[in-house]
C-alpha cells in the first residue's frame, strides 16, 4: 500500500516541533542553571569579599587608632617638657634679677617653688605600646616603633636627669634663705640639659608623624577629641591653688614675725 505523503508529512512536522521544544526545554534548564550558578559564585565572593573588606578596615581602624594614641601621649609629655623648661629659664632670670639687685630676694625667693612640682607622665599607653609584639604588628612601620621607643627613653631620661635631679638640688640647697646659695644654684646646667632632650623628642615626634601620615592639625583635633572626654584634671588646679596658699601664708607669717621683732 502506498505511504500516505500527508500523514508522512503530519508526523515531520509533529517531531520537529517535538525536538524543538525538547531543545527550547533543555536550553530553558541550562539557562536557570547557569543563573543559579552566577547567583551563587556572586553571593559567595560579596559574602567572602565583604567579609575580608570589613577585616581589613577594622585592622586598619585599630592601626591609626594605636598611632595616634601613642603620638598624642608622647606629645603632651612633650608640652610638660616644655612647660618645665620654661619654667627654668624664668628661675634662671629671677636668679639674676636678684643677683643684680639682691634688695629683690625677699620678694622674689618664692617665685623658684614651682620648680618643686614634678613631672608625673601618665604611663599608660607606653605600657600598652611596649607590652606585646603584637602592637608592632599592629602598627606595622618597625622604624616608627623604635623611633617611639627612643621617645619613651628620653621622657624618662627627662624626668631623672633634668627635673628630679633639678627638684633633689633645690632640697638640698635651701637657697630660698641664702643669697649666696641662690646666685650660686647652676640652672644654666639644667637649662642645657632640659633644651637638649626637648629639641630632640620634638625632632622625634616630628619625623615619627611624618612616616605615618599624620599631620599638625590631625593631631591637634586628636588632642582635643581626648582632652574632651577626659575632661581637665582637677587635681591640677587644686595643686595650684595649695601652692598659692602655702607661699601666701610663709609670707604672711615673715610679715607677722618682722613686726613683732620691731615692736621689741
Amino acid at each position: 500500500m502506498p505511504p500516505n505523503h500527508k500523514n508522512v508529512y503530519s508526523d515531520n512536522i509533529m517531531n520537529t516541533k517535538l525536538h524543538n521544544q525538547k531543545v527550547a526545554n533543555d536550553s530553558s534548564s541550562m539557562r536557570q542553571f547557569l543563573l543559579s550558578l552566577i547567583a551563587t559564585t556572586i553571593s559567595i565572593v560579596l559574602t567572602f569579599g565583604t567579609a575580608a573588606w570589613l577585616d581589613n578596615r577594622k585592622k586598619a581602624e585599630a592601626k591609626r587608632e594605636m598611632v595616634m594614641m601613642v603620638l598624642y601621649d608622647l606629645a603632651s609629655s612633650i608640652q610638660q617638657v616644655e612647660t618645665y623648661d620654661s619654667m627654668l629659664h624664668k628661675a634662671f632670670e629671677k636668679q639674676v634679677a636678684i643677683a643684680q639687685q639682691p634688695e629683690l630676694m625677699d620678694k622674689e625667693r618664692f617665685a623658684f617653688i614651682h620648680l618643686s612640682t614634678p613631672i608625673d607622665y601618665t604611663t599608660t599607653v607606653e605600657q600598652i605600646f611596649s607590652s606585646s609584639i603584637e602592637t608592632i604588628n599592629t602598627i606595622g612601620n618597625a622604624l616608627f616603633a623604635k623611633n617611639i621607643s627612643e621617645l619613651y627613653k628620653l621622657r624618662k631620661m627627662y624626668k631623672e636627669i633634668v627635673c628630679d635631679s633639678c627638684m633633689q638640688a633645690l632640697g638640698n640647697a635651701h637657697f630660698l634663705n641664702s643669697y649666696d646659695l641662690l646666685t650660686e644654684f647652676n640652672f644654666s646646667q639644667y637649662i642645657h640639659l632640659s633644651g637638649n632632650i626637648f629639641f630632640e623628642m620634638k625632632y622625634m615626634l616630628d619625623l615619627s608623624m611624618k612616616m605615618m601620615d599624620v599631620s599638625k592639625e590631625e593631631l591637634e583635633h586628636y588632642q582635643q577629641k581626648r582632652e574632651d572626654f577626659l575632661q581637665q584634671n582637677p587635681m591640677d588646679s587644686i595643686d595650684k591653688i595649695l601652692t598659692d596658699e602655702f607661699i601666701r601664708n610663709t609670707q604672711c607669717l615673715e610679715e607677722a614675725v618682722e613686726k613683732g621683732k620691731s615692736k621689741n
